[in-house]
């Protein structure tokens, strides 16, 4: 009766440990596709303002993307470069 119940109780535990880890892989994966959506919001956000000369705007809108969470994308490379050159900061554009 004994080994029925740790059995069980083993069986339990790992079912429960298993859950817990798809579920942290679906917050992981939700994470990066919120990170994705914000960051073309920005990236949409940022173009426009320099075009139109809304440097501060831009700056602004960059300050939002500073967390780790965005400098894995592309995008992110992308929208510095852009920032750099509309400084006129021309050796850290390439260097990025």
């Amino acid at each position: 009766m004994k080994i029925k119940y740790k059995f069980i109780f083993t069986l339990l535990f790992f079912a429960t440990f298993q859950y817990n880890l798809i579920a942290d892989a679906e917050d992981q994966e939700s994470i990066e596709i919120n990170a994705k959506i914000e960051i073309e919001k920005v990236s949409r956000n940022i173009i426009n303002a320099l075009r139109y000369g809304k440097f501060g705007l831009a700056d602004a809108e960059w300050k939002k993307i500073q967390s780790d969470v965005y400098k894995s994308f592309a995008e992110y490379d992308y929208l510095n470069v852009i920032l750099l050159y509309s400084r006129m900061e021309w050796q850290a554009a390439k260097v990025s």
